[in-house]
């Protein structure tokens, strides 16, 4: 009934000493394992999120044929004239008046005074 398993050691593996001296030597403590695990962790995670083909975009020439959707890496503004004018002019009439100018009311109030 002494058996490893019996005290509750079978649980974890024996390390060789040579391997715990070594890790000893080059600063690593037990916590390095979760360190290690976390940053193969994030990697995979990385690779999994990350659009394929996205990491490097083909240098394409003007004429040539994209092999896949493209996403621009900056907003593209392509004004349409004519609809641009046609609005403006819909968006005057739309307006209500709300003043009548008359060029001679200065003249006037100034010769009252």
């Amino acid at each position: 009934m002494n058996s490893p398993e019996a005290n509750g050691e079978g649980s974890a593996p024996a390390k060789s000493p040579r391997l715990a001296r070594l890790l000893s030597e080059l600063g690593f403590d037990e916590g390095w394992r979760r360190s290690v695990l976390m940053v193969l962790l994030v990697l995979v995670l990385t690779l999994i999120i990350i659009p394929k083909g996205h990491l490097l975009t083909p240098a394409y020439a003007p004429g040539d044929v994209a092999r896949r959707d493209v996403k621009s890496s900056r907003d593209l503004l392509v004004p349409d004239e004519g609809l641009t004018a046609k609005k403006r002019i819909e968006a005057e009439v739309a307006v209500p008046v709300l003043y009548d100018l008359d060029p001679q009311t200065g003249a006037a109030i100034a010769a009252r005074l």
